[in-house]
């Protein structure tokens, strides 16, 4: 199966993050270019700065988002519709882990697409 190729999916994109019980949304503006994922997003947190990068091999994505007070790391997997993983949150004093889902905002239009692959996991409404 080819998978579509990130470079081509550049703009925007919005999702969620969870952690416990709580569901965050984001909206990013994400920039694919050589290997290197970068952009700028906000969500219930503020406003964070995006860096990191991508893999044609595996579809593996890695990236962290920087805000003003911390930065949490994000690892997943591109399917050609969503990038999913987990997400790390390191501090001095603990770590925090959660899942994370985000996917192209064209997606929804061209495809009809909300949020599955997590959500429907943990029995969670799709939004």
């Amino acid at each position: 199966m080819h998978v579509r190729d990130l470079r081509d999916c550049s703009g925007p994109w919005k999702g969620f993050w969870i952690q416990d019980l709580i569901r965050g949304h984001m909206r990013l503006t994400l920039q694919f270019s050589g290997s290197d994922v970068n952009g700028r997003g906000n969500d219930a947190k503020g406003e964070f700065q995006v860096s990191g990068i991508f893999s044609d091999v595996n579809g593996g994505v890695l990236f962290t988002t920087t805000y003003q007070t911390h930065a949490v790391e994000y690892v997943g997997t591109w399917d050609g519709t969503f990038i999913y993983g987990k997400w790390t949150l390191h501090d001095e004093q603990f770590t925090e882990i959660g899942e994370f889902e985000i996917w192209p905002e064209k997606e929804e239009e061209m495809a009809g697409v909300g949020t599955a692959t997590i959500s429907e996991s943990l029995g969670m409404p799709s939004y």
